[in-house]
């Protein structure tokens, strides 16, 4: 299989099983970062600044594969929807 390079939203990539093995790897950590969140007392995670710090925390404790959107960034952006949720 021909290696081709692809312009994506979040990355730069190869096409076919590359690809996806890289698509599963950060479906499964966004998962677990949710899930991690979700398991906090409601009290922690009521606001913003609360997000901010268990996003910085998260980076640091998650391997990200290289992107052009900063892993932080990823982790506010997943969890922000996620305020005040049961």
């Amino acid at each position: 299989m021909t290696e081709r390079t692809v312009h994506n939203d979040t990355a730069m990539t190869f096409c076919g099983t590359k690809w996806r093995a890289i698509e599963m790897k950060e479906h499964e950590t966004r998962r677990k970062i949710i899930r991690e969140w979700l398991k906090l007392p409601k009290d922690q995670r009521r606001t913003e600044e609360q997000v901010t710090a268990f996003a910085r925390m998260a980076v640091q404790q998650n391997e990200f594969d290289r992107s052009r959107r900063d892993p932080y960034e990823k982790v506010i952006a997943w969890l922000l929807p996620r305020i005040n949720r049961s």
